[in-house]
This record gives C-alpha cells, structure tokens and sequence, in this order.
C-alpha cells in the first residue's frame, strides 16, 4: 500500500472511505453497489453503516404516500391509473 502526505493530519482512511460513499451515494448508487466497492460482506453491514445517506430518499418516499391520500385529489388521476391506485384504494 502507498502512502502520500496530504497535509491533513487529523483525516484518516475510514474519513476518505466515508467521502467515497457519500459521493458515490449522491451520485444515485444503490445500496448493492456501495455494499460490493466497500468490500461489506453483507448488505446489513452497509445499511447500518450507511443509513444516513438515505435519509432523502426517505423523505420522498413519504411525500409519495402522503400523494396517495386521494381524498386530498394531489394524485393526478394518470399517475394513479399508471400505478394501479385506483385499485388499491377501491379494494
């Protein structure tokens, strides 16, 4: 392994490994692809490490159920039928 002065003391390679996923992540990579470039045996490992970087996604994830919420009428009826919500709802 090579070794190269960066002149930032206090940054270790577990910081630069965490700057690679974070950049990774932003740039749409799903947990799959982060668990096998970071060498985690098991994607449990990369999720629990790694659940911060998702926390967006969570947000719009709630953001698509609260569309859901057709009483309110924030589901486009195309959106609805191209995702079977009508149905779902109906029962």
């Amino acid at each position: 392994m090579a070794v190269v002065k960066i002149d930032r003391p206090k940054m270790r390679v577990h910081d630069l490994r965490h700057t690679y996923a974070s950049l990774v992540r932003r740039a749409g990579a799903d947990l799959r692809l982060l668990q096998k470039t970071m060498g985690h045996a098991s994607i449990t490992v990369t999720a629990h490490v790694y659940a911060d970087l998702y926390d967006d996604e969570l947000d719009d994830v709630a953001s698509a159920l609260d569309a859901l919420d057709d009483t309110r009428g924030d589901l486009p009826q195309e959106v609805a039928d191209a995702h079977g919500v009508g149905r779902i709802l109906a029962g």
